[in-house]
């Protein structure tokens, strides 16, 4: 995994590096610190995949990280529209596809990944999933937690609560 941020008051662990961890052993799997039955069906070691932005929490000795928990957590992701599709008669249940040069369309397969909205999903810039219809190629930034794509196992699909267009 790609080391992103490190707490504590020591820097054990070199942020920005690639570091090999081994989850096999953790059975604290959460969304967003909430572990419940509800999430361990959404998320856990079988729904892991490239650019997902997680919590490793666990202990440090004698130079050993022993993990004992991992929490998917809510990212930001800068890309371009490519296709909108709605798929409800309500006014922002839908989804688009979206090209990120990053991570994310990487682990796509090398192209644009779905991202799902809903009618609590805050559009900015825009009016609502509809507008997105007409924006064109747009620059966005979406703000939501990124999941194993259930239609694509192992691809990603991003469930946003932020969509915005970039000027």
């Amino acid at each position: 995994m790609f080391v992103g941020e490190e707490p504590g008051a020591s820097a054990t662990i070199p942020v920005d590096s690639i570091q090999t961890v081994n989850l096999s052993q953790v059975n604290n799997w959460d969304i967003c610190f909430i572990d419940n039955w509800f999430t361990n069906e959404l998320f856990g070691p079988a729904y892991l995949v490239v650019g997902q932005r997680i919590f490793v929490g666990g202990t440090y000795q004698s130079k050993v990280f022993t993990p004992t928990m991992v929490s998917l957590r809510r990212q930001g992701i800068v890309g371009s529209l490519v296709q909108t599709t709605v798929t409800s008669v309500s006014e922002n249940i839908g989804s688009f596809e979206m090209q990120n040069d990053a991570l994310l369309s990487y682990a796509a397969g090398g192209g644009p990944f779905p991202v799902a909205t809903d009618n609590q999903t805050v559009f900015v810039n825009i009016d609502g999933l509809m507008g997105l219809e007409s924006a064109g190629a747009a620059n966005l930034v979406v703000t939501g937690l990124v999941f194993d794509n259930p239609q694509a196992l192992g691809t990603p699909v991003a469930w946003v609560h932020r969509v915005r267009v970039l000027p």
